[in-house]
C-alpha cells in the first residue's frame, strides 16, 4: 500500500510540475520572451512595405558603400506600442541610428497574450541595408 501511495504522490507532484513548466515566466521587469508565448505579437501592417516607405539609406553609409544588418531588440508592451528599442548588434554608426528611428515609430502592433491576458513581449528585428 505504501508503495502505490509512493508512487500516486510522484506521479502527482510530476503531473503538477509538468504543467507549471508550460506557463511561461517573465523577467524581473515582468517582460516575457518572444520564444515563450504562444500568442505573438503581431504587426498590423506589413512590416517589409513599412521598412521599405520608412527607412533611408544614410547618404554617408550609401556613398562609402557600407551595407550591413541591424539587429534592434524592444519590447512590444500591452497596449501594442513599441518601447525601449536598442541596437543589440549594428555594423555602422549611422545604419544603427536609421533602423532605430524607424523601428521607434512603428505603428501600434497586436500585443502578444498569454491566458487570454495581454502582456509585454520582447522583439528582435533585423533590419539590412544593401545597396543594389
Amino acid at each position: 500500500m505504501r508503495t502505490a501511495l509512493l508512487i500516486f504522490f510522484l506521479s502527482l507532484s510530476f503531473i503538477v510540475s509538468a504543467q507549471n513548466s508550460e506557463i511561461p515566466k517573465p523577467d524581473s521587469l515582468g517582460v516575457y520572451d518572444y520564444k515563450d508565448v504562444k500568442e505573438k505579437p503581431t504587426s498590423a501592417y506589413n512590416i517589409s512595405d513599412y521598412l521599405a516607405k520608412n527607412l533611408h539609406y544614410p547618404v554617408g553609409a550609401r556613398d562609402s558603400n557600407k551595407q550591413g544588418r541591424v539587429l534592434i531588440k524592444f519590447r512590444v508592451d500591452k497596449e501594442g506600442y513599441v518601447r525601449d528599442a536598442f541596437v543589440l548588434v549594428g555594423f555602422n554608426v549611422a545604419c544603427n541610428a536609421e533602423a532605430l528611428r524607424v523601428v521607434r515609430e512603428m505603428p501600434r502592433w497586436k500585443p502578444a497574450k498569454i491566458n487570454n491576458e495581454f502582456v509585454d513581449v520582447y522583439f528582435t528585428m533585423p533590419i539590412s541595408f544593401k545597396l543594389e
